[in-house]
């Protein structure tokens, strides 16, 4: 999943220059004791913040995350959760690929989620899209791995005076549960949130992330989309199981072509359901995406 690091971009030129092993700086920082960094495990990725945090490559690897609003945020919960469970050996780095489209392109993100590795001011490409649990734990694996083979052997401590991201009540606690594994009381909370706030589109697009991972985490993917090749874009079920399998395996673009060839090979309540899932999962991969909105133009084409 992670690539080479032969490919590395420079970020000089947004950022600074980059620093030798083990000089000091970093977002939110204290001294370094004996390889211990007085950080928070999660800082804020922005423009201002790219030099410090780019020194602090040079320390210990650095997982960058660019999110868009809330799209991303329930993966920076568990990202962040990762780092205290390897005990400070990375830190997370949030960005808003929306506000802060020259890092997104700097770091050759064309949509979010997307994650890069930061090492010694280099970044790698790690993914994009939502990994499940154990890819999660897999890739940040290599990513601790190669940090230290190449000698980035600082940890931060999970202090520091970073704030806290704010937000709403409902949206904690479904991360909470999300942090717990716990898919159907994350979704309970979600609906209950849209009941009392019909208008909430964040509460809309975290309940389609989690009915994804739920509808994902029972089917067999190879099989899904066996069946819905075989059986061709009429069958509205098999397409959308198979959609749903593309989805999770970041390959939403081949998701998307296949319901908007089944929206246009169906008609009346055939053709509402392999739209109105379609527009879910619009939602749960993002809807300011990129291959979002080149699904959307087709989709009206086939439409209108």
């Amino acid at each position: 999943m992670m690539n080479s690091f032969s490919g590395a971009v420079d970020l000089s030129s947004l950022g600074g220059a980059k620093q030798k092993p083990g000089t000091a700086g970093g977002s939110g920082a204290g001294k370094a004791q004996d390889g211990m960094i007085d950080a928070p495990y999660r800082v804020d990725l922005t423009r201002e913040t790219l030099r410090e945090i780019a020194q602090r490559s040079t320390q210990l690897p650095i997982v960058v995350l660019f999110v868009a609003g809330d799209t991303g945020e329930d993966l920076a919960v568990k990202l962040e959760d990762l780092a205290a469970k390897n005990d400070g050996r990375f830190q997370l780095a949030v960005a808003d690929g929306q506000a802060e489209p020259e890092l997104a392109q700097a770091f050759g993100v064309s949509g979010v989620p997307a994650a890069v590795a930061l090492i010694q001011a280099q970044p790698v490409p790690m993914f994009q899209g939502i990994p499940d649990q154990a890819q999660l734990e897999s890739v940040v694996n290599q990513v601790v791995t190669a940090g230290a083979q190449y000698g980035l052997t600082g940890q931060v401590s999970g202090g520091g005076d970073q704030p806290v991201p704010t937000a709403p009540a409902y949206e904690l606690a479904a991360r909470e549960a999300l942090g717990a594994g716990d898919l159907e009381r994350a979704a309970q909370i979600y609906e209950e949130e849209i009941t009392q706030n019909p208008g909430n589109d964040a509460a809309k697009a975290g309940l389609a992330r989690v009915n994804l991972d739920r509808r994902a985490g029972q089917t067999n993917a190879a099989e899904a989309v066996s069946a819905a090749d075989a059986a061709g874009p009429a069958d509205v079920d098999a397409a959308i199981a198979a959609a749903d399998a593309e989805v999770a395996a970041h390959l939403a673009p081949h998701a998307f072509d296949r319901l908007i060839a089944t929206v246009a090979a169906t008609h009346d309540d055939d053709r509402d359901r392999a739209r109105e899932h379609l527009l879910e999962l619009f939602e749960a991969v993002g809807t300011t995406a990129p291959e979002v909105m080149a699904a959307r133009r087709k989709l009206a084409t086939v439409l209108f």
